[in-house]
């Protein structure tokens, strides 16, 4: 079950489950003798009583999805951290394995060599796979090209990470440019170049800034000038011309909203909400809450072409685009500072911050937990556990009884 962790898209039965994320990371941290630390379960205390509570017209059902949405990918942070040596050992060589697959599987949807015989077998258990690039990308063994980007940069890092090799050093540059070309060529997606932008400021020192940025410009302008023309450019390119092209430099804010389809109005509006609504809409309620978040902000959704291409003129609620976000919404800044509690000693973590090979993973963990992620995704909390369990970090005095085995 551990190579299962880091594959939630793949689903039994998927007929009968709607959900695209399946509860593999909690049923994997369903382990004996599992110690919960005192502030999870303040913050799994109130998610129950906020789902009972708010129930409001959604139903229970939809409240306990709800939940069980936000457990599945936090909780594999806190099993990790008690883990059994060899059980710790054994889902790092889970990811290592999944890591290789999903480069594999995403390069043989790249070249249209993709089997018949395993897409048709596949789409028994994941859906919406793809069985060659189309103009979003490749999305290997997940279920769209986004959600593949999120893995594999996790992936790559925990990977450098636990060969010691320095992002910095030659080694290193020639992985981020080996990540760098399949971002570009094979996944296309406009996530890949965020997230791979991240991980080059998160490795730079204080001075090199100033002269990072010009080369990140420069580069980006390179990769324009080589796709100039072509008949499918690869959406983070087609975006970048968009915005120079139709002078969107003038009014950046609509083009950004719009180009995020509606993950920034989403994540945006749900902060707000949850900052005037201390108890957020309730668990399950995201639907109508959303809508209202997205309209407090002063977003019109019909100027927004994700909603009018999904839903037309009649506008259905969307859940947030991140962990965080979507605790604002649902759960207000309650259920938000319950969630700071439990994680504050990693986030705000000195030994991760100061180490090269953990700043980016620091940092592209509180990314995709607090600006754009996907909801339920157990992976960034999984890797990232893995690294705070390897660093073998200082609990805070409420943690006291986790013993490291």
């Amino acid at each position: 079950m551990a190579y299962l962790v880091f594959l939630p898209n793949i689903t039994p039965a998927r007929v009968l489950f709607s959900s695209e994320i399946f509860p593999w990371a909690f049923l994997f941290s369903l382990r004996p003798k599992l110690i919960i630390p005192r502030p999870y379960i303040y913050f799994l205390g109130y998610l129950v009583l906020n789902s009972i509570l708010f129930v409001g017209g959604s139903g229970f059902l939809v409240s306990a999805r709800a939940l069980f949405a936000l457990v599945n990918s936090s909780f594999i942070f806190i099993a990790i951290q008690s883990l059994k040596d060899e059980e710790f050992e054994h889902l790092g060589k889970a990811m290592f394995f999944v890591f290789g697959l999903n480069v594999v599987f995403g390069l043989v949807q790249y070249f249209g060599v993709f089997p018949d015989f395993l897409a048709d077998f596949l789409r028994i258990f994941i859906d919406r796979i793809q069985t060659e690039a189309d103009l979003r990308g490749v999305s290997g063994l997940y279920s769209e090209p986004a959600y593949l980007s999120y893995a594999i940069h996790s992936f790559f890092l925990f990977f450098m990470f636990k060969k010691g090799i320095k992002l910095t050093s030659r080694n290193g540059v020639y992985a981020l440019l080996g990540l760098a070309v399949f971002d570009i060529f094979v996944v296309r997606s406009l996530t890949d170049i965020i997230l791979l932008s991240l991980i080059v400021l998160a490795i730079q020192k204080r001075e090199n800034f100033v002269k990072i940025i010009p080369i990140l410009f420069f580069s980006f302008l390179l990769v324009f000038w080589y796709f100039n023309g072509h008949p499918s450019p690869p959406r983070s390119v087609a975006a970048l011309q968009d915005f120079f092209v139709n002078q969107h430099y003038k009014d950046p804010l609509p083009w950004i909203l719009d180009v995020s389809g509606f993950r920034l109005a989403s994540v945006w509006g749900s902060y707000r909400y949850g900052l005037l609504h201390p108890f957020g809409s309730g668990l399950g309620n995201w639907g109508k809450a959303s809508v209202d978040a997205i309209d407090g902000i002063g977003v019109d959704l019909s100027g927004l072409s994700y909603f009018v291409s999904q839903f037309g003129i009649d506008y259905t609620g969307v859940r947030p685009a991140c962990f965080g976000a979507d605790l604002m919404l649902e759960t207000g800044v309650v259920g938000f500072l319950l969630f700071l509690g439990v994680m504050r000693t990693f986030v705000f973590s000195k030994t991760l911050f100061s180490d090269e090979n953990t700043r980016p993973i620091l940092v592209l963990f509180v990314f995709n937990c607090f600006f754009l992620g996907t909801i339920g995704d157990p992976i960034p909390f999984a890797i990232f556990g893995m690294v705070c369990r390897e660093k073998l970090l200082e609990l805070p005095k409420d943690y006291v009884f986790f013993k490291r085995n």
